[in-house]
């Protein structure tokens, strides 16, 4: 079986292609966020938060036209906390999109009492020393009513 040797050119392609793609890595490990995966690294693993900073935990409250106060999970509106945080700029910014919230409870609720008012809250835990105190402040950061 013969030895098949590359040519020049394709030497040179093969070495602009491994430079490209370092330089790429380099790039993306100084100035890359998140999107940039995988030429850059997932920034909630490759860095730490100061351990005196609250936690934030969003949550979505809804009150029914009973009056019964409620959270919104993934179980009875199947949409997920992390689609809340996800999305948390855009919610501040126009509130009226929690509307698609309250449209995913019903769709999973049928026969439920109607909703009259649905709070994005974000939960500030605080921490000492990397160490929850107790101490949780709420903020309520978009509001919907139908």
């Amino acid at each position: 079986m013969a030895i098949a040797r590359l040519s020049p050119t394709g030497r040179l392609v093969r070495v602009l292609v491994a430079l490209a793609g370092m330089a790429a890595l380099a790039a993306g490990t100084l100035y890359g966020q998140d999107d940039w995966f995988p030429l850059a690294p997932f920034r909630m693993f490759s860095t730490t938060d100061d351990p005196n900073k609250p936690v934030d935990i969003a949550r979505v409250d809804a009150v029914d036209v009973t009056g019964a106060r409620f959270e919104l999970t993934e179980r009875n509106s199947g949409v997920r906390r992390a689609e809340v945080e996800g999305q948390m700029a855009a919610l501040k910014a126009d509130p009226e999109l929690v509307a698609a919230i309250a449209a995913a409870y019903t769709e999973h609720n049928p026969g439920a009492p109607a909703l009259v008012l649905i709070e994005v809250v974000v939960e500030h835990h605080e921490l000492s020393g990397g160490s929850v105190t107790g101490v949780v402040v709420d903020e309520v950061v978009a509001t919907w009513r139908p």
